[in-house]
């Protein structure tokens, strides 16, 4: 019975870091797109100084990538989290909870299997990935055109 409780415990703690990382893949992008856009809008409409520019955007550049990298980090700790949960199902001896679009086990294995339509197989986290590579591109860009761009 203490076995069961402790199973249970570390059940829900996990179910808790996992609703906690997939908040913040999801968080991650808006954030990274609204300093990345804010810097870049604010540093064109006010400041006059190329080389101001220049930090700025810098600045813009590392705090998306850094985000970048949380993103990464929040995505691998969900993972972990999908399957410590499906392993602790599995010791409990239930039915698994469907956590991925694309299932791996059998369909008999979950209490619910859905398959998804085409469209939504895309995973969400890499399209978030490609978009935050994609504003990191644009920033670099507008580091090298800086000093090329004339603000009146």
């Amino acid at each position: 019975m203490e076995r069961l409780q402790s199973i249970l415990a570390q059940y829900h703690e996990c179910c808790e870091y996992l609703r906690y990382h997939d908040r913040a893949i999801w968080q991650t992008p808006l954030a990274a797109s609204t300093i990345g856009g804010a810097l870049a809008a604010f540093n064109f409409a006010y400041v006059k100084d190329w080389r101001a520019r220049e930090i700025i955007l810098v600045i813009a550049f590392l705090l998306v990538a850094s985000l970048f990298y949380a993103l990464l980090k929040h995505r691998y700790f969900a993972e972990v989290e999908q399957g410590t949960l499906a392993q602790l199902e599995r010791t409990l001896d239930v039915k698994l909870i469907q956590r991925t679009t694309s299932p791996v086990l059998g369909e008999k294995a979950y209490y619910f299997p859905k398959k998804p339509a085409k469209c939504l197989r895309w995973s969400a986290v890499t399209l978030f990935k490609y978009a935050m590579i994609l504003l990191l591109v644009a920033l670099v860009v507008l580091i090298g055109l800086n000093p090329f761009i004339l603000v009146d």
